[in-house]
C-alpha cells in the first residue's frame, strides 16, 4: 500500500563505518620521534596550542618550529579540521611562525 518493499538477504559480515583515522604527518615525522615530545594523553606528538610541534629540551634551536595545520583534532577539537575557520586558524600560525622568528632576532642581539 505504500509502495515500499522488504528484502531479506544473508550476509557472512557487515561493516558499518563513519569515520577515519587522520595522520597523513605521522610517516613525515617519523624519523624525528626521538627529539619530539609526546602529548599528554599519550597522543604521538605534543602541539601546543599555536600548532606547533614541541620538540624535548635542546634538541633544536629555540627559533626552529614545525607547525601543522589540518591535523591536530586530538588537542585542538573538531574545529581544527573544518574549513568554514581556515583563515582564521591561518592567521594565527603566521602570527605565531613571526613571533618565532622575532624571537630569534631577539636572541641574535643578545
Amino acid at each position: 500500500m505504500t509502495g515500499q518493499s522488504e528484502t531479506l538477504d544473508k550476509y557472512d559480515l557487515v561493516i558499518l563505518a563513519t569515520g577515519y583515522k587522520r595522520n597523513p604527518f605521522t610517516t613525515v615525522l617519523k624519523q624525528l620521534e626521538p627529539i619530539l615530545e609526546t602529548g599528554p594523553a599519550g597522543e604521538q606528538f605534543c602541539v601546543d596550542r599555536k600548532y606547533r610541534l614541541a620538540f624535548l629540551p635542546g634538541k633544536v634551536r629555540r627559533d626552529a618550529g614545525i607547525w601543522l595545520q589540518g591535523c591536530c583534532e586530538s588537542t585542538h577539537g573538531l574545529s581544527d579540521s573544518l574549513l568554514s575557520i581556515l583563515s582564521v586558524r591561518s592567521s594565527e600560525l603566521l602570527d605565531a611562525i613571526l613571533s618565532s622568528s622575532k624571537r630569534s632576532e631577539q636572541f641574535a642581539k643578545l
